[in-house]
């Protein structure tokens, strides 16, 4: 049982006062001590104590004669019921009227609280007590929230009928001070607080003054579940329904309270006969009406039985009877609100029989109807109740099945409208079918194991599972299942389940998952470090870019301060005296970090303050981006160093023809100097903008396929064999038919080149092989080496490594002339189509460049590259 908090001062100071200047027996004991906070008067009177301490002891002696689970209940030994009403004899004094006590347990800000309350009963000749009487007014609702956790009441929805009555509204002030305000009695809105809470179904009267100042009487009903049955987790929901104990404007009902003080009400009595004639007046009444009614036998001689109705039922009533008036029916049963003599309506069961009997020896008949009264009013009650759920489940808002848990397969054996719109079968097409038809063949569900295992422990459960319309459609079913429990046996007899069709939250949930693993695998494969700071200072998002840059564990900086955290940063830098301070919003700064590798790292200070108060850092590599662009400063400055030469040779020699007249000898080799240098000058532009366009080129702008390795060395070697050239060019291959990946045309231009320095570093002559191999040992599978050696100069072992970076030359004021961008450029062609270039050389020997290429349709890793 959850206890009923209640921290509302205003309403426990009114309880209180009313507690203490009640006529009955009103009284309130600390739940967890026993100790008594407050009593009525009257209270200590009736249970004989002479002081408080003996309160909880004489009255285990004034519920001597109760049922000892109820007086249990009723003290919160066993059970803290929140709300519990019981009925037994009174054991004070012999004649007594039975009492009634009902206790509600709460929790205020002062501590547990057992509330007790005691009220006389009218019973009838056989101790038996006489039923609540039954409400005439017009019926109003409202949807009542009562939070668990501080017993805060919301008035979620109330119709015109209610709001005018009560005059509560739903912009008035949540809590129970409101319903005092509207003029409840501290008790009545405990009573309705305690029944809202518990989630049980039951009724009270509470009295409120109407607009004219009279006190009304109104019987509240509490629904638990409201309007569609649900029940969230944080507080109760129940609608509650107000009916007035009499019509509006019926003044008569004023003094009912003193009526019944003054005269203990009859009991219904067994049978009410009555005769009347053909033209439906009264002719003979027996029994005890007056006390009934309030009306003597002699005034309702010659009246209609109508006149005993309801006004607003008189008319429908007379209508009733003219079928057997005018001798069409014998006999006839009809069911007819009647006033009693307190103002109060009760149904009574009127039953007709028709007779014709002889007046004078058979010569004139005369029509006599016999009619017996018998009041059905609880009977009436429970059936009217009874239509009252089956209505009101029928047009619940969500979807509702039962099954029958005895049978094989449980099987449904009601269906409500809702379920049909929902799923498109009709009552006839579902009932008798086990609920397993609507998961087609998605019987493999978590959902459903989840339902399986509920079944087999007899438990509710709420679980999502696939179901399928008529129409094939499939749909998300929130299912809430309950078990309903046979109250003798124990036995679980049905189901009942409340479907309701969630696909569009599912759908969303669902979407919403994807979406946050889609940025989740985004954050921790973005390359940028991510460093997130909370309001509070604290680090909350360190991603795993940002581990890989600092070398710290996220494990172990969450949660750290800004502060201390930037400076374990800085002591990872080369220099961490020198190393920057912690960026401002907008600002940014670098990093030179030795651990745990030597980098430097970009920090960018998010500038836009978030909402939340948080902060953002940036951390982004900058090594390879900044060692780019000294490169491409150090190749500029290359590139005018190397220009500066041929163009001062030009200049200088073009100067001097043109001011002085020299020998024709001497001024030809001053202009072969000049075409030298202009030519030399143009190779140097060629190949940088060659390079250069390379570089602007993207991978795409040089469409790979397979090519045939021989035919495009075939083509080579016969542009470098020159007329009158002694030196001997080779090319062997082992296989004439090989096809590699790569580019024809620059395939082409990588042997040409490669070909090209081979002759030209080989000035004294030499041999000059190209030699394409595939199948030897030294081939790793799936590629195939072109090898083009030489016998020339050779290259010094410092000089190696140099040989494909810009405008590197190992004898740049030799005779041999070259821009030192050759090489550069067929190790870009090179690793453009996939494959890798390497050297090995000795000075005074020869040169080999082995071109690694992957054959065609192959994807193997490139080899090693050779020792230089």
């Amino acid at each position: 049982m959850i206890a009923l908090p209640l921290g509302d001062a205003t309403f426990l100071s009114a309880l209180e006062a009313e507690t203490r200047a009640a006529t009955d027996v009103r009284l309130a004991i600390c739940a967890s001590t026993g100790e008594l906070r407050y009593a009525s008067a009257s209270a200590l009177a009736a249970l004989g104590a002479s002081a408080p301490s003996e309160v909880p002891a004489t009255l285990l002696v004034a519920m001597a004669h109760m049922p000892e689970d109820d007086r249990h209940l009723l003290l919160g030994h066993v059970a803290r019921g929140a709300f519990h009403r019981a009925r037994a004899p009174s054991s004070l004094a012999a004649g007594q009227p039975a009492r009634s006590w009902v206790s509600i347990w709460i929790h205020t800000m002062h501590g547990g609280m057992l509330l007790l309350r005691c009220t006389d009963v009218a019973v009838d000749e056989h101790g038996t007590a006489l039923p609540e009487e039954a409400p005439t007014g017009p019926m109003m609702s409202a949807l009542l929230h009562v939070r668990r956790d501080d017993g805060m009441v919301t008035l979620q929805f109330a119709d015109a009928a209610f709001e005018a009555a009560l005059g509560l509204t739903l912009e008035d002030p949540t809590g129970p001070s409101t319903w005092l305000r509207a003029g409840l009695s501290p008790w009545s809105v405990l009573q309705l607080l305690a029944l809202t809470h518990a989630e049980v179904l039951g009724d009270l009267q509470a009295s409120l003054p109407d607009r004219s100042g009279h006190e009304q009487t109104w019987r509240v009903q509490c629904r638990p579940g409201g309007l569609t049955g649900a029940k969230p987790a944080n507080h109760s929901q129940s609608l509650i329904v107000w009916q007035a104990m009499r019509a509006p404007g019926d003044t008569r009902a004023d003094t009912r309270a003193d009526s019944r003080a003054r005269r203990p009400r009859p009991a219904a009595a067994a049978s009410l006969s009555f005769e009347m004639n053909s033209g439906g007046r009264l002719t003979t009444v027996n029994g005890p009406w007056d006390p009934v009614f309030g009306v003597s036998t002699s005034d309702m001689a010659g009246e209609r039985l109508s006149a005993l109705c309801s006004p607003s039922a008189r008319s429908t009533c007379d209508e009733q009877l003219l079928p057997l008036l005018q001798g069409r029916l014998s006999a006839s049963r009809h069911e007819w609100p009647l006033l009693l003599a307190d103002g109060c309506i009760a149904w009574f069961e009127v039953r007709l029989h028709r007779h014709t009997v002889s007046v004078v020896q058979g010569a004139i008949e005369a029509v006599v109807i016999h009619g017996e009264l018998v009041n059905i009013t609880r009977r009436y009650a429970d059936t009217r109740l009874r239509m009252i759920k089956e209505t009101a489940l029928n047009d619940a808002l969500v979807s509702v099945v039962i099954c029958d848990a005895t049978l094989p397969k449980m099987p449904i054996v009601y269906v409500n409208a809702g379920f049909q719109e929902t799923t498109g079968y009709t009552a006839e097409e579902a009932i008798g079918r086990s609920c397993a038809f609507l998961q087609n063949d998605e019987t493999d569900q978590p959902g459903l194991t989840a339902l399986r295992r509920a079944l087999l422990a007899r438990e509710a459960i709420t679980v999502e599972v696939k179901n399928f319309r008529k129409c094939g459609e499939m749909f998300w079913n929130r299912l809430d299942l309950v078990p309903m429990t046979e109250p003798l046996t124990g036995t679980v007899t049905h189901y009942v389940g409340m479907q309701r069709d969630v696909t569009a939250m599912v759908e969303s949930r669902q979407a919403e998952r994807a979406r946050v693993a889609e940025l989740d695998r985004v954050f921790r494969h973005l390359p940028i470090g991510t460093l997130g700071v909370h309001a509070n200072g604290r680090v909350h998002v360190f991603s795993p870019a940002l581990e890989a840059l600092t070398g710290l564990r996220a494990a172990d900086s969450m949660g750290q301060a800004l502060p201390a955290l930037w400076a374990h940063i800085q002591a990872q830098c080369v220099k961490p005296e020198a190393a920057p301070a912690l960026p401002e919003p907008g600002d940014r700064c670098l990093l030179e970090l030795h651990r745990p590798v030597r980098r430097l790292v970009e920090v960018n200070a998010a500038s836009a303050e978030l909402a939340s108060g948080e902060a953002l850092l940036f951390f982004r590599d900058v090594t390879s981006e900044l060692e780019l662009s000294r490169m491409k400063t150090r190749f500029l400055a290359n590139a005018a160093h190397e220009m500066r030469a041929p163009m001062g040779s030009i200049r200088g020699f073009a100067e001097l023809l043109l001011v002085r007249d020299y020998p024709r000898e001497q001024a030809r080799e001053m202009l072969d100097t000049v075409h030298r240098q202009a030519i030399r000058l143009n190779t140097l532009l060629g190949d940088l903008l060659e390079l250069s366009k390379l570089e602007a080129q993207g991978p795409a702008a040089m469409p790979l396929g397979p090519v045939s390795i021989g035919e495009v060395a075939n083509r080579a070697m016969k542009l470098m064999r020159l007329p009158g050239d002694k030196r001997v060019l080779t090319q062997t291959s082992d296989d004439e038919l090989l096809q590699v990946h790569g580019h024809g045309a620059r395939l082409e231009q990588v042997l040409i080149n490669l070909l090209s320095n081979a002759v030209k570093y080989s000035p004294a002559g030499g041999d000059v092989a190209l030699v394409i191999d595939s199948t030897s040992d030294a081939v790793p599978a799936g590629w195939c080496a072109v090898r083009v050696r030489d016998s020339g100069l050779g290259i010094s072992p410092e000089h190696v490594n140099q040989l494909f970076t810009h405008f590197f030359r190992a004898d740049p004021q030799g005779p041999i002339v070259g821009t030192g961008l050759g090489l550069v450029i067929v190790k870009e062609l090179v690793e453009r189509m996939g494959g890798r270039i390497d050297v090995s050389s000795e000075l005074g020997v020869g040169s080999t460049f082995t071109v690694w290429l992957r054959r065609d349709g192959t994807t193997a890793e490139p080899p090693a590259l050779a020792a230089a």
